[in-house]
């Protein structure tokens, strides 16, 4: 197919309400994706790994190796929960659960509040990690447009983001 073709139909579909996008995918208005049992049953195994109260983040591999399940699984249901923004991936390496990444957002926040840069020293210190975390969290709210890099720190990326 023409890609333009496929995009104006898209687009068409989406201004009717019969399509809907969200976070890369596109899916039929009103319907919502969801796994079979089997996965489902796996998806809970790794959000109780990945949920965890800490700032050190598992790594794909170290969950992926403690559910062993088919690769093939893994992904799919690593695929599911980020485009329910349930988990997000950092720099390939870490997964993190939604909630850690409210935490994160939070603190950073009330911190910006009182200070206009944040170091990977500072960052590092306030959530008591090492800079093996540190780094691709700070990489991961740039993406999002949480923080933005200058230089060798951080920035608050809209400083509106936040009540002063």
């Amino acid at each position: 197919f023409d890609e333009l073709i496929v995009k104006s139909l898209l687009k068409s579909l989406i201004d009717k309400n019969k399509v809907s996008y969200k976070n890369h995918l596109y899916t039929i208005s009103g319907h919502s994706p969801a796994l079979d049992n089997r996965l489902d049953t796996i998806k809970d195994k790794i959000i109780k790994i990945v949920k965890i109260d800490s700032f050190m983040l598992p790594s794909i591999k170290e969950v992926n190796e403690e559910i062993s399940v088919k690769n093939n699984d893994f992904n799919k249901i690593i695929h599911f929960l980020e485009t329910q923004e349930e988990m997000f991936q950092l720099d390939n390496t870490f997964l993190m659960h939604k909630s850690v990444y409210n935490k994160i957002k939070e603190t950073i926040f009330e911190y910006f509040k009182s200070n206009k840069t944040i170091s990977v020293p500072q960052f590092k210190d306030i959530f008591n990690i090492s800079r093996k975390y540190a780094v691709p969290i700070l990489e991961f709210l740039d993406k999002q447009k949480i923080t933005i890099r200058n230089g060798n720190d951080r920035e608050l990326y809209q400083w509106n983001l936040i009540q002063v």
